[in-house]
């Protein structure tokens, strides 16, 4: 199913179990005037992302983007909510900002900083005449989303990183043009991979290759230096090479279905927790440097070409990546057949595009 605004809407659910509904408006002020360095507030945006959001919002009240943090992350084909928060700016300014597409459904003063993963989950509405399914859980691979480019060469990158091919790493994300929609930027992915001449590929990429144009510029002038021609992208990026590998593997991990690393109990809204002891859900691992992986695991790893300890980057510290639990399973929490789609709640982390395709049988 193909989302867009007018079909698609994600309401954040707060630590609280607070549903931060579309178009209502928020205050849960808690008066500290000594320490009231911060304002919270209630993004709702439509056609943004998260981030291109708040840093529009910083130019429109001519602040720096660095100072805005938020729970989560937010779809751009989408009309979302979502809690944030803003350093030294009173809520009082931050209402006056006029954005295309984006209304701050309330701000107050707060003593804290929201910080990513504050938040308990998303409630999902979503628009659709086809039949739906109500079912109790879903497998919770990581949706397309989290690989970033259509080319589909995210996570490869990112598994050339892990092995320290730095070379092969770039001209992966260079020149792979399989899946490139955009025939200007297939022509010049094959021109570089024929010619190999980085400083006039600068030159010839098609100006909305941005990241490729910075990264070939580096090159020119350091043509084998291909760890600094990473660290010339944004760290994001650099980060979500990394991490896509990562959700790649445990996509495979869900594939061979291997035995659960853990298991966790549930809140008082439903909704896993690790603070709570129980067999409630499964837990299997994203595979970093910090995890007690299983043989299994280790296998999987080996067929990758990559051992345990390749997430701890030695030419590129900054990159390493530590292991965590994730959910191998799920849950859709108060789903709601209704006259023109569904409804339903899932745990933060799981994907909406993901459940979409098994309750409507996709």
């Amino acid at each position: 199913m193909q989302f867009t605004p007018d079909t698609f809407f994600v309401e954040e659910i707060t630590s609280d179990g607070t549903v931060l509904e579309l178009g209502k408006t928020y205050s849960f002020e808690k008066p500290s005037p000594e320490r009231d360095f911060f304002t919270h507030f209630v993004l709702q945006k439509r056609e943004w992302n998260t981030v291109q959001a708040l840093g529009a919002i910083a130019r429109n009240l001519h602040v720096k983007p660095s100072r805005f943090d938020f729970a989560g992350t937010k779809d751009r084909q989408a009309t979302t909510t979502q809690l944030c928060s803003v350093f030294a700016l009173a809520p009082e300014r931050l209402l006056q900002a006029r954005v295309k597409d984006i209304q701050i459904n309330g701000a107050w003063k707060a003593d804290a900083k929201i910080r990513l993963g504050n938040l308990l989950g998303n409630r999902f509405t979503i628009k659709t005449d086809k039949p739906a399914n109500a079912i109790p859980s879903f497998p919770n691979y990581f949706g397309e989303q989290r690989f970033g480019s259509g080319r589909g060469n995210t996570a490869k990158t990112g598994r050339l990183i892990l092995a320290g091919d730095y070379e092969a790493a770039v001209r992966s994300y260079l020149c792979d043009s399989e899946g490139e929609e955009n025939i200007d930027a297939v022509r010049a992915r094959e021109t570089l991979v024929g010619e190999g001449d980085f400083a006039a590929a600068a030159q010839y990429f098609p100006h909305h290759l941005k990241y490729e144009i910075t990264m070939l510029r580096s090159l020119s002038s350091r043509p084998t230096d291909f760890i600094a021609a990473l660290r010339s992208l944004p760290r994001p990026l650099q980060l979500m090479f990394v991490h896509a590998f990562q959700s790649d593997l445990f996509n495979k991990r869900l594939d061979l279905q291997l035995p659960p690393t853990s298991t966790c109990g549930k809140d008082a809204h439903g909704f896993p927790s690790a603070a709570t002891e129980g067999t409630d859900f499964a837990l299997g691992n994203v595979i970093g440097y910090t995890n007690a992986i299983s043989e299994d695991e280790r296998i999987l790893l080996e067929a990758e070409g990559l051992a345990q300890d390749s997430f701890k980057l030695k030419a590129m510290p900054e990159l390493s990546a530590k292991g965590t639990l994730r959910l191998l399973d799920a849950p859709i929490i108060n789903f709601e057949k209704l006259d023109d789609g569904v409804r339903f709640s899932l745990p933060k982390g799981c994907y909406a595009t993901v459940a979409v395709k098994y309750i409507l049988n996709e």
